[in-house]
């Protein structure tokens, strides 16, 4: 039976009288083990993001919502934003723009699957974050965009 396990991180655990095996014990602090590892690699990636968003010149995390794992996610799929001569050219290639559909005279804009998917789920995900609502306390993250969001919602639901 293991009385005491030590590894060199300083963990140590004693049986307490619980049914757990000795592996199931040691693969549990390899996984803890692991994950303290990964927490590590990614505040030196992070770090590591944040000087080359810097070198860049590029100013996304100024905005609200935008940390640096997203501005690095907006830099990778859209690149040089110049190439793009107006939003509605970066709208329509993130497959955010809606596209007109119609016949007879009728035209409706209808949600597109074209564009780039990977740039989608970044402003997908960005929007959601601009409406959430703070655990706990009912504030708004962002009161400008929940507000536009809550208008835009009361007025197709009536």
């Amino acid at each position: 039976m293991l009385e005491l396990f030590h590894l060199n991180n300083g963990f140590s655990l004693q049986r307490t009288g619980r049914l757990w095996s000795d592996t199931t014990i040691i693969g549990l602090f390899f996984v803890v083990r692991d994950i303290r590892f990964k927490k590590q690699e990614i505040k030196k990636v992070d770090k590591e993001l944040k000087v080359t968003i810097k070198m860049l010149g590029m100013q996304l995390e100024t905005m609200q919502g935008i940390d640096t794992v997203t501005s690095s996610a907006f830099i990778k799929e859209i690149g040089d934003i110049h190439r793009f001569a107006n939003s509605d050219k970066l709208a329509r290639y993130a497959g955010i723009a809606p596209i007109k559909m119609g016949s007879g005279g009728k035209e409706t804009m209808k949600k597109t699957k074209q564009g780039n998917r990977k740039l989608y789920d970044v402003f997908y995900n960005l929007a959601v974050q601009q409406v959430q609502v703070c655990k706990g306390s009912k504030i708004p993250r962002n009161p400008v965009f929940y507000a536009y969001y809550n208008g835009l919602y009361n007025a197709r639901s009536t």
